[in-house]
Order: C-alpha cells, then structure tokens, then sequence
C-alpha cells in the first residue's frame, strides 16, 4: 500500500453552479455541452467553480480490526481527462485516511473490494504471531527463595500485539525455576536462563542468583565458662544468611576479641555448606565477662560473650557415664552418686577405669576432680574423644588411652593439662597420631602483606610437652629465635617479624628441628612446622593436581548419544580477579567460541598470554580424552597474588558445548591453602552456533547468546558431565 500526502481535508463545502460551455464544430454550430478536464485543450485551466466539481469527494468513517478508516472517494464528472497536473493530490479515484494521515489506492482491504491492476480483489493476510518480547531481559536476584516475574510480549506481523498463551521454562531449575505468569523463584547460586515460549517463537532472559550476606546470627558457643587463658570447652558457631533467611555460603567472617579478652583461631573463617563460620575462643587472663566480636559482610556484627571462672562447674555425677559414675561412687565411698560431694570429688587423685568395657567418654565426666593425677582409660573400646572431655585437670600428670579404638585426636584435647608428664597413646588406630606444629601469622591472613608480621608457633591438639622450636630468618629480623609452647598450651608467645628496608624479596622463615618424644610418651609423633614466606606474595605458592573424571555416556544421557564421543584437550590458566576469561550469563569471547565450536586452543592461549603478567601466571594444559575416561594434569602451581584457576574443554561432537570452571579459589579466606575440592560439571551452551544436536550442521547464531547450562536440556539429561578434583600436593 502507497501512502500519499498532501490532501486536503474534507470541507464540506456546496460547488457553485457552473454554465455549460458550447463547443463549436464546422460551421460554428453547436456540438455537444461537455466538462472538461481542469486543463482546456491548450492546457487553459478551468475556472474555480469547474475544478470543484471537477474534485469533489465524499468520505466514510470505519473501523477494520485495531484500524480506524476514513475513505475518501473522488466524484468524477465527464469523462476522463487525458492529461495529469504534476504533482496532482491524489492517485487515483479512492484513498483512505489512516490515523489522520491520507492513504493511495486502498487496494488490499477486502470490504472495499480492492483497487488492483486488474480489478480483483486482494484478500488481507489475517494476523499472525511474529514475534515473542521478554521484559525484563535480565534481572539479579540476592537471596533464594525472592521471586522476580518476567513479562512476554506476543507481536504479529503488523507489530501489533497478538493474544496468545506462553509457556515458560528455566536452564536450570535447580538456580531458577519458572513458574506460570513469568514468575521466576531463585532457588540456588548460578545463573540460568529463562525461556519464553509460544508455538515455535522463544523468546530468553537471564537469571543471576547470587546470595548477599543480610544477616548475622549466633548458633552456639555463647554464654559459656571458662578458665582465665584456655580455650573455651566448645567452639563459637555463627551463621550467615542472606534476606530469606537461607544460609549462605563462602562468606569470610573475621572474629576479633576485646583488649585482654584473649584471641580466636581462626581470626578469620570462611563459612561452610551450611553458612556456619566456627572459631575455637581462647579466653584472656581476666577474669570476669569477656566478649567476642564476629562480623561479616558490609555492617554485620554479633556479639558473643562468656565469662573466666577459677573454677568451672560440676556435672552431677549421678548424670555421668556409668561407669566412670560408679568409679567415682568406689573412689569416694560412698552409697551412692547422689551422696558423692564436689569436696568427695576434689578429693580424688587415682582414678582406675581399665578394661571397664566404656564405649563412650562425655564432656563434664571428670569436672571436679581438681587433684586428679592418675587417669587410666586402657583397654576399653572409646572411638571418639570429646575435645573438652579433659578440660580442668590441672593437675593430671598420666593419662593412659592405649588398647582403644581412638582414631584422632580433636583440636585443644590436651589444652590446659599443664602437669602432664606421662602420656600413653599407643595401640589404637590413629596411631602414631600426628601433633602437628604449624608457623602462623596473626595480625593478617595474607602472608605477603607488609609487615611486620606477628608470628607464633601452633598446636592444634595442646602442647603433651614443652616444646621449644629453634627458628632462623632469611632476609629480615625477629625478636626471638626461638618459638617455646608450653604443656597444656596451644599458642606460643608472639615474635614479631620485619623484612628488609629496602624492598627485597621474601622474608623466610625456617623451623629448626622438633623435639624428640621424652620419655613416657608413645603412640604419637611430633611433625614440624613448613618454612614461611612473608612480605611476597609471589612466595606463597601450592602446587596441585588436576583429575578429569569424564562420566559423560550413553547410560547418563542416553537421549542420540553420538559415536565417538570424547573431550578435547584440556585449557585454561592460573590467574587472578582481575580477569575473568569466561562466565555464566556473559557472551563468549573469540577463544572461547573456537574451544567449543573446534576444541582449538589457540585463540584462547592468546587470551590468556594476553593477560599475562599482571592478570594471568600460566597457561594451563591437558590432553584431550575419550568418555567415559579419565586424565590427570600435575604440577599446578599457585601463588597468593594468583590463587584462582579456570579450565574448560569441548564436549565433542557438539555445535558450541562444553563443559568447565571459572575462577575457583584455591586459597581461603584464613590464609590457608584448600587441600582438595571437587567440582562437579554440566554440560555449557557457549552461545555461539544454534545446532540443537551433536551433529548439527555449522550455523552461527546472531546475534550471539550468553553462555547458559544445558543441565536437564535435550540432548542431556540432568546427570554431571564429570567431574574435576583438585588436590593440592606441596605447600
């Protein structure tokens, strides 16, 4: 259809009467009375009044569907003109108006018959759907469980709205699940994409879940009592949790005690599956109230406080375990357990339970036996031992656990046995049992940052002996050389460490040899500390390795599993947070597309180098395998200023699949370097070529799509793709 401007506006107005003209033939006589065209024959033009009539026109108002019509028609009078005035107002006898603007040849509108070239009329195509429109195209979600509804947007041909019913549909429920109406509920951390559907038209937008800490909370270890300087008898326990209330996940919190209100270790933990960041209080030498602070996130705080005792209380013994209840019934003479006195009990130096068949040792079955020497446990069937299960036997020199089925010993087992000469853990299946002695710094959790660095010597179980561990400095000083832990103690005294005045390299420090175990000690082994880097965060490496365990198969994902599946070779680098070389709801890059397309690696080791030095430390590489295999990568090395590691591989054959990790720390939040961690793989959408099968034909998609996962989409089902485990294996 032709739209024409330049009409007038109807007017309405009556054409005045016109006199016929005569036109004169042989002999001046007249022929006939005609009106002629605007032009005379000579190209004359008429007068007003003629091209009046000549133009009239006529109109109608109507409504076609969503369209508003006004049809004007042309009167003509006399025959046909056989010239045209250029830039004549019109195309021909009918036009319409549509939204106020004039309209050629309506010829298409079939209540009006149409205007063809050969006067037929043209049937209009009815509407149709065209298009589906998603809004919004992407939304952020920060807590599980907040909902976020999308709105689609059905157009047909014309690009007016068309009414038609739309399915929904998420990548991957287990981030976001689509409900009806667009309503989308965040349900775990990823990013999935939301697909709306009607008939054969989709239309996408992208979901990013990722929990925000919005709430502290204390879960235990508050409000208990203590001895002035030990380790309270249970850990403090916080939880995070982001605005539903869920827990969150890999959120450091940092503990921090008042002045003289003794210290946490860790000072800074990150929080486990369940949101829980647990700390082990050692209390200071006040005695009184003593607080704890621990904080998270932007604002979060909680307090935790507990009180230093001289003495801590006493269990009831007739609430004891049943035998060491009748042990002390024997040991006190008397009647019974409700007869025995905290005096009968502080009385008590020997205590005799060998081989009396105890299962079971509880916190609080020896409170009270303040004068407690002797404690033999031999020859029972214990398996675990309470960490505080000790807790007040100041005075204990032999304690006795051979012939039992202990298999570890907890953290501060032994912490406040200060007399404690004898100890015999042989004959049980932990043995020898590991005490291990470890350097850490306190005043950070970065060993490279400047300094001076706070250093002491750590045992994580107490100290069965004085230990006392000769230390030597590279390039920097001390204030002490030696590092000493006390009996019953799990912390040394602080040496403070400084590098060099000129910025130099690391400061190292080097352990000297541990203490031999002195007579009366056996089923045990002392392991001494590793050198520490300070100052360089380049010093601070671990080196780890790299399993692939490909599951990927016909009994997983049974639906047109291809002939010849495998992975192509392994890529992907050492870095830091300053790059990010591919990631959920983000367009790949060049070499990621070439990885996923062709499993090529080119593009994509040039990205890498790209980012070399200051974003990037290798390259990292593996061979390509069949599946279900497996195939191993040695010889990761990480430093603290590029502790994260990306790797992926193509999932062969496919359009643009593939699966891999992006970012993974390997350095936690204390400090500490993560010993394994396994991440398990779903197959990955790279956004880049629109085949649908193993096996579909090349054809790039335009424009390109963010990546997404293909958990639980055809051809897949919702089974891993495999798995990578990282171990770390020095440093």
């Amino acid at each position: 259809m032709i739209v024409r401007n330049g009409w007038r506006r109807f007017s309405g107005r009556r054409c005045p009467r016109v006199a016929p003209r005569a036109a004169r033939g042989r002999g001046g006589k007249t022929r006939r009375r005609v009106y002629g065209s605007v032009y005379g024959r000579a190209g004359r033009p008429r007068s007003s009044a003629e091209r009046c009539h000549r133009n009239r026109k006529s109109k109608v108002n109507m409504t076609i569907g969503n369209v508003f019509l006004t049809v004007l028609r042309r009167e003509h009078r006399g025959p046909a003109p056989n010239h045209r005035r250029p830039n004549a107002a019109g195309p021909g006898p009918w036009s319409a108006r549509w939204g106020g603007l004039a309209m050629g040849a309506v010829c298409g509108i079939g209540v009006l018959g149409g205007c063809g070239g050969d006067g037929a009329p043209v049937t209009p195509e009815p509407p149709r759907a065209a298009a589906v429109s998603v809004s919004p195209e992407s939304a952020m979600l920060s807590s599980l469980g907040e909902t976020v509804t999308f709105t689609a947007t059905i157009t047909d041909q014309y690009g007016a709205v068309f009414n038609g019913s739309v399915a929904w549909s998420s990548s991957d429920p287990a981030v976001a699940a689509a409900g009806r109406a667009g309503r989308v509920t965040a349900t775990g951390n990823g990013m999935a994409t939301v697909t709306a559907t009607h008939q054969s038209l989709t239309a996408r937008a992208s979901v990013v879940v990722a929990q925000q800490p919005a709430a502290l909370a204390l879960v235990s270890g508050g409000a208990q009592e203590g001895l002035p300087g030990r380790e309270l008898p249970e850990p403090v326990e916080v939880m995070v949790q982001d605005a539903g209330g869920t827990p969150v996940e890999d959120v450091t919190v940092t503990y921090a005690a008042a002045d003289g209100h003794g210290s946490a270790s860790p000072a800074s933990v990150a929080t486990d599956t369940d949101g829980i960041a647990r700390t082990a209080w050692t209390l200071g030498d006040l005695r009184g109230p003593q607080r704890l602070t621990a904080s998270a996130g932007e604002g979060l705080e909680v307090e935790i406080e507990a009180t230093a005792v001289l003495r801590l209380p006493v269990v009831p013994v007739c609430d004891r375990t049943p035998a060491v209840r009748d042990a002390l019934v024997r040991a006190a003479a008397r009647g019974g357990c409700d007869a025995v006195s905290a005096d009968d009990l502080a009385g008590i130096d020997t205590l005799n339970l060998a081989v009396a068949g105890i299962e079971i040792v509880r916190a609080g079955d020896f409170s009270g036996l303040d004068s407690l020497v002797r404690l033999d446990l031999s020859g029972n069937r214990i398996a675990a031992l309470p960490g505080t299960v000790f807790s007040g036997l100041a005075a204990m020199r032999s304690l006795d656990l051979r012939g039992n089925r202990v298999e570890s010993l907890p953290r501060a087992l032994l912490s406040g046995l200060t007399a404690l000469a004898e100890l015999r853990l042989a004959d049980n299946p932990g043995a020898p049992f590991i005490i291990s002695l470890e350097l850490l710094r306190t005043d950070t959790t970065r060993l490279g940052a400047a300094g001076p660095a706070s250093i002491v010597l750590d045992v994580a179980t107490g100290a069965p002996f004085p230990i006392n561990l000769p230390l030597a400095v590279e390039n920097g000083t001390a204030s002490a050389r030696r590092l000493s832990v006390v009996t019953g103690e799990t912390l040394s005294d602080v040496a403070t460490v400084e590098g060099p005045a000129a910025d130099s390299g690391a400061t190292r420090l080097v352990p000297g040899t541990s203490p031999s175990l002195p007579s009366g000690y056996d089923g045990m082994e002392l392991r001494p500390p590793a050198p520490l880097s300070l100052f360089d965060p380049s010093a601070n490496t671990a080196t780890y390795r790299v399993v692939f365990d490909a599951t990927w198969s016909r009994s997983t994902h049974p639906a047109d599993f291809p002939s010849g599946a495998h992975f192509s070779p392994l890529i992907g680098a050492v870095h830091n947070d300053g790059v990010i070389f591919w990631a959920l709801g983000d367009t790949a890059t060049r070499g990621i597309e070439v990885m996923a397309e062709t499993g090529g690696t080119g593009p994509l080791t040039s990205e890498i180098r790209a980012a070399m030095p200051d974003r990037a430390l290798a390259v990292i590489n593996g061979r390509g395998i069949g599946s279900p295999a497996s195939a191993t990568i040695s010889g990761i090395t990480v430093r603290e200023d590029f502790p994260v590691v990306t790797l992926v591989t193509m999932i062969a054959p496919s359009p643009d699949w593939f699966v891999g990790v992006n970012g993974l720390p390997l350095l936690m939040g204390d400090g500490r370097w993560v010993d394994e961690v396994q991440v398990v793989l779903y197959p990955l959408d790279a956004g880049t070529d629109s085949g649908t099968g193993y096996r579909s034909a090349n054809r790039d998609t335009s424009p390109r799509q963010s990546i997404r996962s293909l958990k639980g989409v055809s051809p897949f089902s919702d089974a891993p793709i495999g798995t990578f485990t990282f171990t770390r294996v020095a440093g």
